[in-house]
């Protein structure tokens, strides 16, 4: 049995607008997926960082977090290791918690240590 002209046209119908549904899904995740950044700053004595979502500011750092008060990091690369261990901690739904074990396995220098 022949299919009709109007069967070929249902079926391309079909065809086109399940492409257009799945196209609009992925494009959906991806723009829902936040692209994570980092931006090393000068602070008083030394640098922090901030992490960005889709250039909103999601986490302001601007001393090393764990250690007990107001040290900022000693050099830009310390405070590129530690927002790029945020950002890994965040796109594995960890807590993006810092401890001392964590500046300790990046080897983060920290002066006025107690």
């Amino acid at each position: 049995m022949k299919k009709s002209n109007l069967d070929k046209t249902i079926t391309l119908a079909a065809f086109t607008i399940s492409l257009i549904a799945i196209s609009m899904v992925i494009m959906n995740y991806l723009n829902t997926t936040p692209a994570l950044d980092s931006e090393v700053f000068t602070v008083k004595g030394g640098f922090g960082y901030q992490i960005q979502a889709k250039d909103r500011i999601i986490i302001k750092q601007e001393y090393i977090p764990a250690v007990q008060g107001a040290v900022p990091f000693t050099s830009e690369k310390d405070a590129q290791l530690v927002s790029s261990l945020v950002i890994n901690k965040l796109l594995h739904n960890e807590s993006p918690v810092i401890t001392l074990n964590d500046l300790e396995n990046l080897n983060i220098e920290v002066l006025n240590r107690q």
